[in-house]
């Protein structure tokens, strides 16, 4: 099953599930936990999300967080390989 790890963003939030003996430390299962949730974000794959803030549309901002580390979701992107979004976020929610 994996190591359950909540990851959250703007307004939801989403456990994913991170096999964590493939990691050296934990800071990498959380980066990994962080990419999983990014994925499934744009994939639409939402139906894991609670969204927060009684909006009906998930959405973006320029930080992801996950056990209190806290990432710039410009970073996840790219390690998702999402160039394209890396690059809007950077520069439309970063400012």
């Amino acid at each position: 099953m994996g190591l359950q790890l909540k990851v959250e963003c703007a307004n939801w939030s989403t456990t994913v599930s991170v096999n964590e003996e493939v990691f050296e430390k934990r800071s990498e299962a959380v980066v990994e936990a962080m990419t999983l949730a990014i994925e499934k974000f744009v994939n639409s794959d939402h139906d894991s999300f609670d969204i927060h803030d009684e909006q009906e549309e998930l959405a973006l901002e320029g930080i992801i967080s996950c056990e209190g580390n806290i990432c710039k979701t410009e970073h996840i992107l790219m390690n998702a390989g999402r160039y394209d979004l890396a690059a809007f976020v950077k520069n439309n929610l970063e400012k």
